[in-house]
């Protein structure tokens, strides 16, 4: 044990200041990229013709980008970690920024070039490999950890973004075209970064994904996709300039509102108290009306942010909680989100063919978000220890921790034997039924149990009890001061 806690490292963060600043830095780098295309008027706007080639092979590219993901999947599979693999990190930025370097320069002087613009766009299918490196690197922290790195790479991408804009079209296309290549130097800094902290063990099967999370997210990104399209769609001016800043803006609430945040972070908590901005941003865009396109704009593009920053915190504790390697179920999201992307384009088409009313479609929307929310809550995937996280490490098995937990616990709050029994399998994330099935104890039973354990405990909730008892581990005289990797 004495060896193990020696390799303990502070649970308030995974990474050293330097190494936090490099992730903000280098995440940011390949999410400015995104940005750009998401937001071409800031930019110079390409010719007619070279538009018309992007919108003619937009299919392949899109069926490149899930053959690149699938790729991803197996290849984590086989290998484990792929934050060890350097051939595989710099070939990612690598491709990805020649595929950004030939598009803008075949495509946005004053000469199209056909081949070199196709070769291009087909090259920038590279960049959903960027995500899933960097999503398992932020694997090797905790919930709010991984928050805060995201949200802190959110609001300087936005900023990237605004710098870009003020640069002639030369300037802009060397910088943006250097970005994706600075971000794989900035990863493969962190190839010497203790391996058991990021790489699970490599297995072949997928029957473990998450599946109904990933589809909840997927759902989830259609409803933006689809409110995005019909605000688009009555829009005449352009006010993209104003969803970059909503999006900083709410990056940074997300930063501050963590900061406020004292004690164990229970994130099911702060995704119920925040996500009602998501529902009340979608009503203000599918309500405006024309000469309200700044506060629409606003809306849209705040939401967005926050909606792209709980994804990937949701997909980094899904892979942790996942028996298969991170990359592996951050990819198979990414397939699962961008095929959900695509049904985004035919339903809106149906709207207008249909010319259904808007009060009918603001309520499709909405109660797609709604529904997809409640889906997405699974809190047995929140509240289970993460196999990743420092705290459950230090222990040769999960059972071992499990033992650890309940046996400190019950020293200190005086649990019987039954009540024993039942925290460890709240513990281990398992709803309500199946725990009185198990124990063959009825509702009213459980109850009294739940009710003498939260007052001997002094705890009031589900989540605070389970934080407890992670917390009991510690009582093995391990010293949570120790300095990080």
């Amino acid at each position: 044990m004495a060896e193990k806690q020696a390799k303990c490292i502070n649970e308030k963060s995974a990474f050293s200041t330097p190494a936090t600043v490099v992730i903000v830095l280098g995440f940011a780098c390949y999410l400015t990229c995104g940005m750009v295309e998401l937001n071409p008027s800031l930019y110079a706007q390409p010719l007619p013709e070279a538009q018309a080639i992007i919108d003619a092979w937009s299919p392949v590219s899109w069926c490149l980008k899930l053959l690149v993901l699938f790729a991803f999947v197996v290849f984590s599979c086989r290998r484990g970690s792929l934050l060890g693999e350097k051939s595989l990190i710099f070939a990612t930025g690598g491709v990805y920024s020649f595929g950004i370097a030939l598009v803008y320069l075949c495509g946005w002087g004053s000469t199209v070039i056909p081949v070199g613009l196709v070769i291009g766009q087909l090259c920038q299918a590279a960049s959903l490999g960027f995500l899933v490196l960097w999503a398992e690197l932020l694997c090797a922290s905790n919930m709010r950890t991984i928050l805060l790195l995201v949200a802190g790479s959110y609001v300087a991408s936005f900023v990237l973004c605004l710098l870009l804009a003020e640069f002639s079209l030369v300037t802009f296309i060397f910088l943006t075209a250097l970005l994706p290549v600075t971000s794989s130097l900035l990863l493969l800094s962190f190839h010497s970064e203790p391996k058991e902290q990021i790489s699970p063990t490599p297995i072949t099967s997928l029957k473990d994904l998450p599946y109904k999370e990933m589809l909840a997210i997927g759902i989830y990104g259609f409803a933006f996709l689809l409110a995005n399209s019909i605000s688009e769609a009555r829009i005449s001016v352009s006010v993209e300039q104003m969803t970059v800043i909503a999006g900083a803006v709410v990056s940074l609430f997300v930063i501050v509102v963590l900061s406020l945040i004292k004690g164990r972070f229970d994130f099911t908590l702060f995704y119920r108290l925040v996500s009602p901005f998501l529902v009340v941003a979608l009503l203000i865009v599918l309500l405006a009306e024309n000469g309200f396109q700044q506060y629409e704009s606003f809306a849209l593009g705040g939401s967005w942010a926050f909606y792209k920053i709980i994804t990937t915190t949701i997909w980094c504790v899904l892979a942790m909680n996942s028996t298969l390697p991170s990359g592996c179920v951050i990819a198979a999201g990414q397939i699962i989100l961008t095929l959900c992307d695509r049904v985004e384009t035919p339903v809106f088409w149906a709207i207008h063919y249909f010319g259904l009313p808007q009060g009918v479609v603001i309520a499709i929307v909405i109660l797609v978000v709604l529904l997809a929310s409640a889906f997405l809550l699974n809190e047995r995937d929140f509240l289970r220890p993460q196999k990743n996280s420092p705290l459950v490490a230090q222990f040769d098995t999960i059972d071992e921790f499990y033992t650890e937990c309940i046996n400190n616990a019950a020293l200190r709050y005086n649990l019987s034997l039954r009540e024993q029994e039942l925290s460890r399998m709240v513990l281990q994330g398992l709803p309500s039924d199946e725990i009185r099935d198990k124990l063959c104890i009825a509702p009213g039973t459980y109850k009294t149990h739940m009710r003498n354990i939260y007052s001997k405990t002094e705890v009031h909730s589900r989540q605070e009890f389970v934080a407890l008892l992670r917390n009991s581990a510690e009582d093995t005289g391990q010293n949570p001061n120790l300095p990080s990797s």
